[in-house]
């Protein structure tokens, strides 16, 4: 896995900028031709098939956890908008919930090297020493998960990376993690038409 790791790192990061910028030009299109406002024209977009699109948007989730290019906040919205919010939200966290476990399991095997992918070597070493100064990081970990723009990603690697045992995480992460997917939403939709409507 790891036989070209600093070409693989070095891709990892520019596809992550790009894809990030890709996606802000993309919120920005949709926002001017009026789908974030209308529903009925993003549901036309995206496709009229609700359980695959369901299943899509689940699938995706994980996946966006795992590796971590597309930014949640619009597979979020996206979901929400394209179906019912109930199954939005529900696509989310049991995309977003599967794909965290996924990534602690993977951080446990690869250790540092596979974080490393994803966050440079000087962000994870800061956090690393933020958390070592306290005596609890289960509890820094447990209010982290349930706020909404936690650095999440990360925070689930240095558990892994710690001695926090699976079972102790999965329970967190399936109690809290909603909770946090839910806040991110509601400020995403509250926050938008706020923004929306100071411009």
């Amino acid at each position: 896995m790891f036989q070209h790791y600093k070409i693989i790192q070095r891709l990892i990061h520019i596809l992550s900028a790009l894809v990030f910028i890709i996606s802000c030009a993309c919120i920005f299109w949709l926002y001017q031709h009026g789908y974030l406002t209308n529903q009925e024209k993003i549901q036309a977009l995206i496709g009229q098939d609700k359980v695959w699109g369901a299943i899509f948007f689940t699938i995706f989730q994980m996946m966006q956890v795992v590796v971590p290019i597309v930014p949640a906040s619009l597979t979020m919205m996206l979901a929400v908008m394209t179906f019912h919010p109930v199954v939005g939200v529900l696509t989310s966290c049991i995309g977003i919930i599967i794909g965290t476990m996924i990534l602690f399991l993977l951080t446990r095997w690869y250790g540092k090297r596979f974080c490393l992918l994803f966050i440079k070597e000087s962000t994870l070493k800061k956090y690393e020493d933020l958390i070592e100064g306290h005596k609890s990081f289960t509890v820094i970990f447990i209010i982290c998960m349930l706020l909404p723009f936690a650095p999440a990603d990360l925070l689930v690697m240095l558990a892994a990376l710690s001695n926090m045992q699976f079972k102790t995480f999965a329970r967190i992460i399936i109690f809290c993690k909603p909770i946090s997917i839910i806040g991110h939403i509601l400020l995403l939709f509250y926050g938008g038409e706020w923004v929306i409507h100071i411009i």
